[in-house]
């Protein structure tokens, strides 16, 4: 809808509960489209006043808004196409991956003496140095290990454990083979 610049408008107000909404719709910078649109209007339309209030303390029109809006979003008659901001996709995206990743991790068959150390999967390193990570996964030249590749003649121990790394650490030295 265009507006002349010569009819005179009343203010109007419009209360949102939401504070991130308003700083977004008051950004020139914002690269959102819908965000972007929302900002043209603002420009265009200097008597449309954007006003903060907090959510939930009984503001009898956010009530009915809010109630509404959760109507909308639990029935299943209504198709509605929001455009949600990229970041905000890679963040469910990301929320999802690690969910699924979290599953598969839990039930797996492999990967055990890993999981033993790092049971919880995440997307940040663990800033663990080489060495220590082969030590603890079992990728080291100890018995268990080399004897999977038949480069040893019995994975285990003088004590008659198999000789893992956590065998390693709490029941005896062993002279580490190095390559």
């Amino acid at each position: 809808m265009q507006l002349h610049s010569r009819q005179i408008f009343q203010l109007q107000l419009i209360f949102v509960d939401n504070r991130a909404s308003i700083q977004a719709s008051s950004s020139p910078k914002t690269t959102n489209r819908t965000t972007r649109e929302h900002f043209e209007i603002l420009l265009q339309n200097p008597h449309i006043k954007i006003s903060w209030i907090k959510a939930h303390v009984c503001y009898f029109g956010n009530e009915i808004a809010d109630s509404l809006a959760k109507a909308a979003a639990e029935s299943n008659g209504i198709q509605l196409d929001i455009k949600l901001p990229k970041c905000h996709a890679k963040n469910i995206l990301r929320k999802d991956i690690t969910k699924q990743w979290q599953s598969e991790w839990n039930e797996g068959d492999t990967g055990r003496s890993t999981f033993n150390i790092f049971p919880k999967v995440s997307l940040q390193s663990a800033n663990w140095n080489r060495a220590d990570v082969l030590f603890f996964t079992g990728h080291c030249p100890l018995p268990s290990y080399l004897h999977r590749f038949h480069l040893a003649n019995s994975p285990l121990c003088s004590c008659g454990e198999i000789r893992t790394p956590i065998h390693y650490v709490f029941y005896g030295s062993y002279l580490l083979i190095t390559f």
